[in-house]
């Protein structure tokens, strides 16, 4: 008396019991491959600011928007609610964004070896000091790491590549690491 289904009837109602493989987690590039995934959790980040004494200082805040689809899906869809902003209830509690209001990105991204590569539009720098700079790459990268996927971001400029930003020439390494934050 054995409790395997004879049929593929029961075995797709079962689909708990055996772990599904399914191409992505072989990625070579950002899969377009999409079938029914669970919708998921995804962190963003965008910021809070603080007074002590006469200084104002920025906070990385964490809040979750649920994202389903391939890798590449999921990326463009945490970047369209980068864009967007902080809804009305994050906005209440004093959470913002930085990012160009026009904030763009080109939709040809690539991930290769652990690096997404990204081209920004030119608005993501323009006129951005040094402070408002570094904090519109922690809200991006923060964002994009957590993506276990994501080991590096190469951040382009109109497609060319980039060593410093904003008019204050903030350097930048070839590559944001994990461990660069």
């Amino acid at each position: 008396d054995s409790n395997i289904p004879e049929n593929n009837e029961e075995t797709e109602n079962s689909s708990q019991e055996l772990p599904i493989v399914r191409a992505e987690n072989n990625l070579k590039g950002l899969s377009e491959f999409s079938t029914d995934e669970p919708e998921t959790l995804q962190g963003i980040y965008f910021l809070k600011f603080y007074q002590a004494g006469n200084k104002n200082y920025s906070k990385l805040v964490k809040v979750q928007r649920k994202v389903k689809g391939s890798l590449k899906k999921r990326i463009k869809l945490v970047l369209k609610e980068l864009k967007k902003g902080p809804n009305a209830e994050e906005q209440d509690k004093g959470v913002l964004s930085v990012l160009p209001s026009k904030f763009q990105y080109s939709k040809k991204m690539k991930l290769v070896d652990g690096v997404l590569h990204i081209s920004l539009e030119n608005n993501f720098q323009k006129n951005a000091g040094k402070d408002l700079m570094q904090d519109r790459l922690d809200q991006l990268s923060h964002t994009l790491f957590e993506f276990k996927e994501i080991k590096g971001i190469k951040v382009y400029i109109d497609g060319k590549e980039t060593h410093t930003m904003g008019k204050d020439n903030l350097k930048i390494p070839d590559v944001l690491a994990r461990s660069s934050f």
